[in-house]
């Protein structure tokens, strides 16, 4: 709506002023101080102690295989919200601003959704929930035309996306050994946020040569096959608390 209404700069602004709530809670906090752990070894036997841990740990590397596969596939459609605003559902600069904003309201349900059941349901099932429920909501806005329809289904992709990412974080951050926790949240940080421009650009070359909802289709369909994967092939993570 503010798009529509004061353009682009505007939004932009906005959006930097809002991190100033951010900011205010992190002065707030009040965190104990830790004693560091000793450095043992050179930077690159550290690393590769970090990434060792990663590909040994059964349940680490399935969560960041997970991860990986929902930021190189799943959310490419984002990507392409804007094409889709103009050229599919034909909304317009305010439709791409509703449609964002409904992803956001998603992602906010779903992070309220962990912290309330976190500590009473099991974290596995969570997590395979949210899991599969973002490629389906994918596969599903690729197929709609009806733009009411679409901002429920992007609700729910939100939702899906927060849960799943919130539920993984959580449960890497508690079963990390204290003196590996900065190596592997550093590698998760670097999946989470560095594998999106990849999903991006190929999200983007698919609509460029083929069609806009098979851009955001493809992407879905593939992040589905991998997750009814993990639910065949990794049980295990469902038993996760």
């Amino acid at each position: 709506i503010f798009l529509a209404l004061v353009g682009p700069a505007w939004c932009f602004l906005l959006n930097g002023f809002s991190f100033l709530a951010v900011i205010w809670a992190l002065l707030r906090m009040q965190v104990q101080d830790a004693k560091p752990a000793p450095r043992i070894g050179s930077a690159v036997a550290q690393l590769r102690e970090g990434v060792g841990y990663i590909w040994n740990d059964r349940i680490v590397r399935t969560l960041f295989a997970m991860v990986a596969v929902s930021n190189i596939f799943a959310i490419g459609y984002t990507a392409l919200l804007p094409a889709f605003a103009r050229d599919v559902l034909e909304t317009g600069p305010t439709g791409f601003g509703l449609m964002g904003a409904a992803i956001g309201v998603g992602a906010l349900t779903g992070a309220l959704t962990v912290a309330t059941l976190g500590s009473s349901a099991r974290k596995g099932i969570l997590l395979t929930a949210g899991n599969l429920l973002l490629p389906v909501m994918v596969l599903a806005f690729a197929a709609s035309r009806v733009f009411p329809l679409s901002l429920l289904i992007l609700f729910f992709a939100g939702l899906g996306f927060m849960t799943m990412n919130t539920t993984a974080n959580t449960l890497i951050q508690t079963s990390v050994p204290d003196h590996l926790r900065g190596r592997v949240m550093g590698a998760y940080a670097m999946i989470f946020f560095g594998f999106f421009p990849f999903s991006s650009l190929m999200a983007g070359f698919i609509a460029e040569h083929f069609s806009i909802p098979l851009g955001a289709a493809f992407g879905g369909a593939v992040a589905l096959t991998f997750a009814l994967f993990w639910i065949w092939r990794a049980p295990h993570i469902r038993k996760l608390v």
